[in-house]
């Protein structure tokens, strides 16, 4: 009788949730938290409200909002009080698709509890008993402000984890779909309806028997219907558990459309959803708090504290005092153009610049222009320094006059010009993406679309004999792939180049390749800006060979015999002529390389340049590495412990005082920030913007735009004439600005572009 009512149950929160005095997951002994004049962001009324009041916590719960008096006569010295001082408080943020807990972090094959290989359709697995609560992705959520996570098993299973499974909704505080069974849209989705019909034919008799017993009519009736593999369907289709699908074409969407239609269950989230332009919003109450340093929506925002259950989460935190400026709803450009396109092309609208800069063009309300100056940055014009705002003029992609109205018109025929207003734009150097295999990839999933991967000596049988076996070097010129969407999307933010090294998965890459990402092809103008942009090795903790053995090599190919090609290319390297550029994230692989660089240095008599990728544990040897003169072009910018060799993290406020980029640069290091994945390099100027945000005034805007642009070149290499530097004129703010919206791309080399 109890299961049948528990099937009938309607599914919500528990009756006592809104009268309740105490959370379930109060811990006793917490003190009550008052949080005074809290500028508090609700998220209602479509999230303009705001509220400016106190906050009291207490037993777990948010007990009241508003102006608060009296509180010390109730609770005494046991009232914890904290001054928000006119900051941003928001509910906790909820990460509605997560694998926190069961995917660990740092990856480790015997704690890997995301996933299960017996079977495509598995709705009886459930993410809570993998879960680990003290894994290193727990207080790292925590510190950017995300209190509760719903916890999905892994993506291989079709059932299991990307539509039904049974995920889990956690708090965050202490205590490539289809590949794994090389299944078709047809085998999954055949797999779903013989899954939900098992789960419908099986509800349907349970309904048939709990009409009996509940009239009473027992007589004959055995036991009740069940089979625990498809409770959790059973449950779905009845209505009592969520159903939280991973999709992202539109094809696909269709078929979970209609497997929702055909057995009658709800959808409650669709993730990722790629080709979804209309998602409902989703409405969360919560019990947890941050308080921010910056308005939450504002570049670089970090919580001050986070409150879980009324418990304050960060000891200690490190807090960056931001100017006034970020404390206000940060501004967006105006992209209704690009949405219109989107919508008129089914999501793929045409990205290649195709809108050549006239050729007299004149550029006014220019705020700031950054330039160029051998191997730095420098503001070359301010209009803080003039009265008034600045202009410059651009004839045939270069510019010839920059400062004030009256100098630059004077001599100009205005009548063939064309004017444009930048609003306080600015003018700046172009960004450079490195790390990712931008221009050797198109659709990463599909090999068809890509150069493909190196044959490496290590590994197999080597290096085919026709290719040169394996003394042979591969150059990333001879595979670059233009006019991808992810090149122009990042050409369109102010990324205008990229360099890059033939993609592997072992020890041998080979020569990189700096390039345009404007360009259509490589017989362009300007196309290929280098064609040899560094030798790339990788060092890491792979299966097979051992670290040793990749040091061994390294060691033998710049010491030995250099009669071969790749023996000419690495003769190269010891003569200083190029860099040699190694990914390595352990510090124990980095400091052998530093020990490396010095014999090599003592054997030959000469300056080796060494430049380190990935370099997640490079700050534990700041020091060491400005002393050996070793750059460091960090990727990702912002750390997380992926897997074992690259645990050791400095995360940055609110965990760390100094980020990595700070502790390396003020030892001395050259750094340059990079890019890990294709989709990404359009996000640069963030990456950039948020290092100098979190620094503090450490890093200044001068010094951010060489983390993006001439330290990376330098690095890797690429040496390029100052004045024939692509430059990128933005629109309402200057490039790394949260609200700038890139307007054109200067450049002498190719065709410059007008993009907006």
């Amino acid at each position: 009788m109890a299961q049948c009512r528990a099937s009938r149950a309607q599914v919500g929160p528990f009756p006592e949730s809104s009268t309740r005095s105490q959370s379930d997951r109060f811990v006793h002994g917490t003190k009550p938290v008052l949080i005074k004049r809290a500028k508090i962001w609700t998220g209602t009324k479509n999230g303009t409200e705001v509220i400016h009041g106190d906050i009291l916590l207490d037993k777990g719960l948010i007990k009241s909002v508003g102006h608060l008096y009296g509180l010390h006569d109730i609770y005494g010295s046991d009232l914890v009080v904290v001054d928000a001082k006119d900051g941003w408080v928001t509910p906790g943020i909820v990460d509605i698709h997560s694998h926190l807990g069961d995917s660990p972090s740092p990856a480790l094959n015997g704690a890997e509890d995301g996933n299960s290989l017996r079977g495509t359709i598995q709705p009886w697995l459930r993410s809570l008993d993998g879960l680990n609560t003290h894994d290193d992705s727990y207080p790292l959520s925590i510190a950017g402000g995300v209190t509760t996570a719903l916890v999905l098993p892994g993506s291989t299973n079709a059932i299991g984890a990307s539509t039904c499974g049974q995920a889990f909704v956690i708090k965050l505080r202490s205590t490539k779909e289809r590949r794994f069974y090389e299944d078709t849209r047809m085998d999954v989705s055949w797999e779903f309806r013989q899954a939900y019909k098992k789960a419908f034919d099986l509800m349907v008799k349970q309904d048939q028997y709990c009409s009996q017993a509940l009239a009473g009519k027992w007589k004959g009736l055995g036991d009740f219907p069940q089979d625990l593999q498809w409770e959790a369907l059973v449950d779905v289709i009845r209505g009592r558990v969520k159903v939280n699908a991973h999709c992202y074409e539109a094809v696909d969407l269709d078929a979970l459309v209609r497997l929702s239609n055909e057995f009658k269950f709800p959808i409650a989230a669709v993730h990722h959803a790629s080709e979804a332009y209309l998602v409902p919003d989703l409405l969360k109450k919560t019990y947890d708090l941050v308080i921010w340093d910056s308005h939450p929506l504002a570049l670089g925002a970090t919580p001050v504290q986070v409150f879980i259950d009324g418990i304050p989460q960060l000891q200690s935190p490190h807090i960056v005092r931001k100017p006034k400026a970020f404390q206000e709803s940060p501004k967006v450009p105006n992209f209704d153009k690009e949405a219109a396109k989107a919508v008129q092309y089914e999501g793929l609208p045409p990205l290649a610049p195709a809108k050549p800069l006239p050729s007299i063009t004149v550029f006014t309300n220019i705020s700031s222009v950054y330039l160029r100056r051998d191997d730095s940055i420098e503001m070359t014009f301010s209009a803080s320094s003039i009265s008034g705002s600045g202009i410059a003029v651009v004839q045939d992609g270069s510019m010839t006059c920059l400062g004030q109205q009256a100098q630059c018109l004077s001599t100009l025929d205005a009548t063939n010009a064309t004017f444009i207003d930048l609003e306080g734009g600015s003018i700046a150097p172009g960004l450079v993406s490195f790390g990712s295999p931008l221009g050797l990839h198109h659709i990463q999933e599909e090999e068809s679309t890509n150069d493909g991967d190196v044959f490496d000596p290590f590994i197999g049988e080597g290096v085919p004999n026709i290719a040169g076996g394996d003394t042979a070097v591969v150059r990333a010129m001879d595979g670059l792939l233009f006019g991808s969407r992810d090149a122009y999307l990042a050409f369109r933010a102010g990324v205008t180049s990229a360099i890059t090294a033939p993609t592997h998965k072992n020890f041998l890459s080979g020569l990189g390749v700096s390039f345009s990402l404007g360009a259509t092809n490589g017989l362009e103008a300007g196309a290929v800006i280098q064609d040899v942009a560094g030798l790339h090795v990788t060092v890491k903790h792979l299966s097979k060979p051992s670290v040793s053995s990749q040091i061994a090599a390294l060691r033998r190919l710049l010491l030995g015999e250099h009669d071969s090609a790749v023996g000419f290319w690495f003769k190269k390297v010891v003569e200083g002529e190029i860099p040699l550029v190694v990914e390595a994230h352990s510090a124990d692989i980095i400091a052998t390389l530093i020990v490396l660089k010095k014999e090599v240095e003592a054997r030959t008599g000469s300056t080796l340049k060494l430049t380190i990728t990935g370099a997640t544990e490079a700050h534990i040897l700041a020091e060491d590495l400005g002393e050996a003169r070793v750059g460091v072009i960090l990727n990702p910018s912002r750390p997380f412990p992926y897997v074992w060799e690259n645990r050791r993290i400095l995360p940055g406020p609110p965990l760390t005082r100094d980020s990595a980029i700070v502790k390396l640069k003020e030892h001395g290091v050259t750094v340059g920030v990079g890019c890990e994945e294709i989709w990404s390099a359009r996000n640069l100027p963030f990456d950039v913007a948020w290092a100098a945000i979190e620094a503090g005034g450490r890093i200044s805007r001068l010094e951010a735009l060489a983390l993006g642009t001439v330290n990376v070149q330098k690095l890797l290499g690429v040496e390029v004439d100052a004045a024939k530097v692509d430059l990128v004129v933005t629109r309402g703010g200057e490039l790394l600005d949260f609200d700038s919206k890139v307007v054109a791309v200067l450049s002498s080399k190719g065709a410059s572009q007008l993009l907006a």
